[in-house]
């Protein structure tokens, strides 16, 4: 990297700081430093959520999934737009007018605190594996850079979120997002120009030669359990998606600061926008580097799908470009990494600290911002125990990883929309042991040659029926009374109802 290189990536570190502090000062309260008072705009609230998922994981792992195993690995976001409407339509308008600031807050509100508090136990180690991939990504790329090692850099990038997420809260968050994703897709765009200026033929000739070599097959109909076929696919990225938008607490933390339910849903449009934008960009650059690298030679080991992009940046891209694109692997690592910190600290403080440890007192902003420290130290952890020296695809790596905990998570939510038969007893027995089995079966995969996908299928599958089969032996009628009263009530109010009669006919309402 050049002084120029160099000096572009330290303006954006300095920058990211700057917003923290500024919008740390308009906080007074635990609301504005979780929920941002609900006055922030569903623009910048839209960006953040896109840049939450996209991730550096996505910006340069992407393209060397696509290397090697083509778009049809891209199929397993086909679902992506349908779950958004879906969260959308459905759980969102609930969470919102409930005025809850954790998921967790609400299923105590729903089934109780034995589910409550299982939800929380997945949804916090599904979290600290998705924090430990979007730390070791950035510090790949700059260990290849600078030679530099993974161990001083993993430290310095979570010390740097840190920093902005304590000082400025969900704010901070949004604002850095906001601007990260700007960053973001300039970054994107620009490796597009510079990989395609350096093929020096038509796309439509690298496209036939990526054709050729069958990377452009985005459907398989072909059912088997190996592969990304197309049944998978959309089941698979379904229960993904649906566990994402509708119950991951980054995401619900976002929607909850917009200022209106029509806010909300602009947000669920703009996020997927920009969300399938960027990956479609990713996806094209991996089909180019993939015809590139056919007739140049590359530095860095290829049998680590991560190092294909990282051996583009550095060997191809002109200077002050260089700076650019690392600048933009940070903005996308930051980006969900603040999401996490905050959120976990959220869920923490609002479902655990408060209402067992504190004894319903209220924590301080000081002590948010302690928790939030401890946990950003626990997240580093995981970097070292998972992701370290892997050499699949971050984005492949993380979504096997997290498949057994947000499969669990979207069967909650589905029982939460459509069950109301099923009680606390009953669903967090369900959760534990379809939880159980889903590692099981997992550990199994690589032996009965499963594609990953298939374990977010089967661990919601699993947690739903072994849910229903327990509430057969520990009915609660007063647990279900209390379901059906909660759903009454959002009829009445005129959102979603959630025991799935009329939730497509009685939409939420323009507040």
């Amino acid at each position: 990297m050049t002084v120029f290189d160099w000096t572009i990536l330290g303006a954006y570190m300095l920058v990211v700081l700057l917003i923290g502090v500024v919008t740390g000062r308009s906080n007074r309260s635990d609301t504005d430093y979780f929920q941002g008072g609900r006055s922030l705009p569903w623009y910048a609230v839209a960006i953040s959520v896109g840049m939450t998922m996209l991730s550096a994981g996505a910006f340069i792992s992407n393209p060397g999934w696509i290397y090697y195993d083509g778009l049809l690995a891209g199929a397993s976001n086909l679902t992506l737009p349908l779950c958004i409407v879906f969260c959308t339509c459905t759980i969102l308008p609930i969470l919102y007018h409930t005025k809850v600031t954790t998921m967790g807050q609400f299923v105590n509100l729903r089934f109780g605190g034995r589910t409550g508090m299982i939800t929380l136990l997945l949804w916090l180690l599904n979290s600290f594996v998705l924090t430990g991939g979007f730390v070791y990504t950035p510090s790949l790329v700059l260990e290849s850079i600078t030679g530099v090692s993974l161990d001083v850099w993993v430290p310095l990038i979570m010390i740097l979120a840190i920093a902005y997420t304590v000082s400025g809260g969900i704010k901070a968050v949004i604002w850095t997002d906001t601007l990260q994703g700007i960053l973001l897709a300039i970054g994107a765009v620009i490796a597009l120009i510079v990989a395609f200026r350096h093929m020096g033929m038509p796309f439509g000739e690298v496209l036939s030669i990526a054709g050729e070599a069958g990377k452009t097959v985005s459907f398989d109909f072909d059912l088997r359990l190996d592969n990304y076929n197309i049944y998978l696919c959309l089941l698979g990225s379904f229960v993904m998606w649906v566990s994402y938008f509708g119950f991951n607490q980054e995401q619900i933390q976002r929607y909850v600061t917009s200022r209106s339910i029509r806010d909300v849903k602009k947000t669920g449009i703009l996020s997927t926008v920009l969300m399938v934008g960027i990956y479609w960009m990713t996806y094209i650059l991996g089909l180019i580097l993939f015809v590139f690298y056919q007739n140049n030679a590359s530095t860095l080991d290829f049998a680590n799908s991560n190092n294909v992009f990282v051996d583009f940046i550095i060997r191809y891209m002109p200077s002050g470009m260089v700076g650019l694109m690392v600048a933009g692997v940070f903005a996308a690592a930051m980006s969900s990494l603040d999401s996490i910190l905050n959120s976990a600290t959220a869920a923490f403080v609002k479902d655990v600290y408060e209402p067992y440890l504190a004894k319903g007192k209220k924590a301080t902003m000081k002590q948010s911002m302690l928790f939030t420290c401890a946990i950003a130290v626990v997240a580093v952890i995981f970097v070292y125990l998972y992701l370290s020296g892997s050499n699949r695809s971050i984005m492949q790596s993380i979504g096997a990883m997290s498949a057994p905990m947000q499969g669990t998570l979207t069967g909650v939510l589905l029982m939460i929309l459509f069950m109301p038969f099923v009680n606390d007893k009953s669903c967090s027995l369900g959760c534990v042991a379809g939880f159980v089995l889903s590692l099981l079966v997992k550990s199994l995969e690589s032996g009965l040659n499963i594609n990953w996908l298939w374990c977010y299928v089967y661990s919601t599958a699993f947690a739903i029926l072994f849910s229903c089969l327990f509430s057969l032996f520990f009915q609660d009628p007063e647990a279900r009374a209390r379901a059906l009263s909660l759903y009454a009530e959002g009829r009445q109010r005129g959102y979603a109802g959630l025991d799935g009669r009329g939730w497509l006919r009685n939409p939420p309402p323009e507040v």
